[in-house]
């Protein structure tokens, strides 16, 4: 009975003594769970750092610097490199005003300013960290002390110092940190980093979002973001300036805004021919011109917020356009001073075959001088490929005639031309006089008028291919929304029938590189290999058929997965009659 009392009390013991060294050392660190994101969407497998900086933050916040930071190599780096105004070794002025160094006091906001402007290894040394010991604040994944990266959900764990702490991706960076002693979680974005501001898209349904956070929709669909900006920047007012890429086309600000066109800068002095007019010049220079308009944007929308004492929300609308007629200035380089042309040029919404993504860029600075600044959410779209074909004979057809449509609820929409689409019940499209009939040979672009200039000369759809014969049978749509259930209607068949009502259904999506366009869920490999730019994986076609009901193409392989299951219950049920007659 002793023996079991004693052993009990040494267990007591340890626990008590366990439980007091927990409770003397639970003040200086924690365990924290990182989520680290890039424009909202998850980092994994990737190494992240957490370095307490606190000893370099309480130097830089009073000025009490050792003798021997100042003859670091580190610290001589950041004096001939962070633009030293004086011969003062012990003094650093940055550029956004502020100064550090020996005897020179800051406040905890300027010094939060300062700490991510200093290079990694001076903070490492003014932190006394050796750099051999780096891998030690290597987080990990959750559950596994192991595998020293975030998971699919971009998080990763580990225990911090209480303080001031930097977060570091490999050597670059992240973001500064003050952490309490009651903080368990730490969010981080890596492009938004600044969380006074943020963007959201309120309207389009999460269903078009694919696993890189780019929505996917129609052009000339309507987008709204909503914008919301901290009461701590408002206390005097603040103007923001939404930077607006080609393309993209403002349809609405809850705000008063002024538009300001941008003027662009040529370098045209690889042109020194005495007898070039500056047209002559901006004719010539096409490596200039592509860049000019394959820049982001060519205007920007200026936008006073009022001062307040609560957090503000406002809301820009907008559409994707998939051709805009850009005028820019042009201030063209020249010996007597740049020289202002506006020139004309075509914007598409693809280069070199490929659909854009966009995304608004919201900048503004701070009473106190930060720069402010926020991505929104990308918008893009999609769309498919056909190849018609009679698939009782397996040859493609020519002379075929459908209409698009898409259901929305219990309600059939049909396209009608740029991005309208007009509620129809029954056989009503069949007589409605604007509605759009589609035939082989053709884009279709939503939204636009002139669709073949989306791809220009250089593509499948030039003058000189079209003369193709199976290029006859070729119908591209692009602009379409991933998550839509589309169909397309048929109103003529190759024979010129114009009873035959066979309905094929759709779905177009975009998953990252991965889209309806390049990947065709229902498509006869020989036919496609004989089309000029049929690509695997980037550019394939699906079967659209005039003589049966075409279940759901695009997307998923609806027909090759409807044969694998019908085989296996038929080799089930050959299986049960073996059994049944044993």
């Amino acid at each position: 009975m002793k023996k079991i009392i004693y052993i009990f009390s040494t267990i007591f013991i340890i626990i008590c003594v366990a439980l007091s060294i927990t409770s003397l050392t639970s003040g200086t660190s924690s365990e924290v769970s990182l989520t680290t994101l890039k424009l909202g969407i998850p980092i994994s497998h990737t190494r992240f750092y957490a370095q307490n900086i606190q000893e370099a933050f309480e130097k830089v916040e009073s000025g009490n610097f050792d003798e021997k930071d100042f003859s670091s190599p580190a610290w001589e780096y950041a004096y001939a490199n962070l633009d030293p105004t004086t011969d003062n070794k012990e003094l650093i002025h940055l550029p956004n005003g502020i100064s550090f160094g020996k005897g020179i006091k800051n406040s905890e906001e300027n010094t939060a300013k300062i700490m991510p402007l200093l290079p990694t290894q001076l903070l490492q040394e003014l932190s006394g960290i050796e750099l051999s010991r780096y891998e030690e604040f290597a987080l990990h994944t959750p559950g596994n002390k192991g595998l020293k990266y975030s998971n699919s959900q971009g998080v990763s764990v580990g225990r911090i110092q209480t303080g001031w702490n930097a977060i570091f991706e490999g050597n670059n960076f992240v973001k500064l940190v003050n952490l309490d002693h009651g903080v368990k979680s730490i969010v981080i974005d890596t492009v938004n980093t600044n969380t006074e501001i943020s963007s959201k898209i309120s309207n389009i349904s999460e269903a078009a979002k694919d696993k890189n956070g780019v929505y996917t929709i129609e052009y000339g669909e309507k987008v709204k973001y909503q914008i919301r900006v901290s009461k701590n920047l408002l206390s005097n007012g603040l103007s923001l300036n939404v930077d607006i890429p080609l393309n993209v086309v403002i349809d609405e600000i809850s705000l008063p805004s002024t538009q300001v066109l941008k003027d662009t800068a040529i370098d045209t002095t690889g042109l020194q021919n005495a007898n070039y007019t500056i047209p002559d010049k901006l004719a010539k220079s096409s490596q200039y011109l592509n860049k000019l308009f394959d820049s982001s944007s060519q205007s920007y929308y200026r936008i006073d917020l009022p001062a307040t004492s609560e957090d503000l929300t406002f809301t820009i609308t907008a559409h994707i356009e998939p051709v805009v007629q850009v005028i820019q200035n042009v201030l063209v380089d020249q010996t007597s001073g740049p020289q202002g042309v506006f020139i004309e040029k075509k914007a598409f919404v693809s280069s070199q075959g490929v659909l854009k993504n966009f995304r608004l860029t919201i900048s503004g600075e701070a009473q106190s001088g930060e720069q402010i600044t926020n991505q929104t959410p990308a918008i893009g779209s999609s769309g498919i490929n056909f190849l018609t074909v009679n698939t009782k004979t397996k040859k493609a057809t020519t002379g075929s005639r459908y209409v698009l449509g898409k259901k929305v609820g219990n309600d059939n929409y049909y396209w009608v031309g740029k991005d309208q689409w007009i509620k129809m019940q029954g056989d009503a499209y069949l007589s409605y006089p604007g509605i759009r009939q589609l035939s082989g040979n053709q884009i279709y672009v939503i939204g636009a008028e002139d669709s073949e200039a989306i791809y220009g000369s250089n593509s499948f759809w030039s003058q000189t291919l079209k003369d193709e014969e199976l290029s006859q049978s070729c119908i591209r749509i692009l602009g379409l929304k991933q998550g839509s259930n589309y169909f397309f209607m048929e109103v003529q068949t190759s024979n010129g029938n114009a009873e035959n009502k066979n309905v094929s259904t759709f779905k177009v999506y975009r998953d990252g590189n991965k889209t309806s366009l390049g990947n065709a869920g229902n498509q006869d490999f020989e036919l496609n290999t004989y089309l000029p730019d049929y690509r695997a994986g980037s550019n394939e076609y699906n079967l659209l058929s005039e003589s049966r009901v075409t279940p759901s193409i695009g997307g998923e392989r609806v027909l090759l997965i409807g044969q694998i299951i019908l085989t296996v219950v038929l080799m089930l049920g050959a299986v049960l009659l073996i059994l049944k007659r044993f």
